[in-house]
């Protein structure tokens, strides 16, 4: 596996990562949670629908 790299303040040529980036503050830190156990639970349940239960386009 090769790291991908891209040329420094150039979101541009990273796209997919720059939008899960967004992706992830606008659906879980918009409103943080009360303290950094609940945050965790937040981040892992998104982190399941994101990998497990929505939609993907790749995979039809």
């Amino acid at each position: 596996m090769v790291a991908e790299r891209s040329r420094p303040a150039s979101p541009r040529d990273n796209g997919r990562h720059e939008h899960m980036r967004r992706t992830l503050k606008e659906d879980t830190l918009a409103r943080p949670a009360r303290n950094p156990q609940c945050q965790q639970q937040a981040l892992l349940a998104w982190r399941k629908v994101k990998n497990d239960e929505r939609p993907h386009e790749a995979i039809d």
